[in-house]
């Protein structure tokens, strides 16, 4: 678990960091990550891909990722999200 700093638009949040500016909270499963290009060191948690395939395009669609009408157009038959 890593600490991270907080900006929240939570009052409660909020009111604790005005009142101690070094306010962090724990977020589980963030890790320092240090593998962007100049390697600074960063919170994040790391999202294991998901691939779509034309079997769980629906994925992407329900998820808000793209409307059903972008994500369809020219699909062949039997295209999952687009029947």
């Amino acid at each position: 678990m890593v600490l991270i700093s907080v900006v929240s638009r939570n009052r409660k949040q909020s009111q604790m960091q005005e009142s101690n500016p070094g306010f962090q909270v724990a977020i589980e499963g963030a890790t320092k990550f240090t593998g962007g290009e100049k390697g600074i060191a960063i919170n994040a948690i790391l999202l294991d891909p998901t691939p779509l395939t034309r079997d769980n395009l629906s994925v992407a669609i329900n998820g808000g990722h793209i409307t059903k009408e972008q994500a369809c157009a020219g699909a062949l038959p039997g295209v999952d999200g687009c029947n």
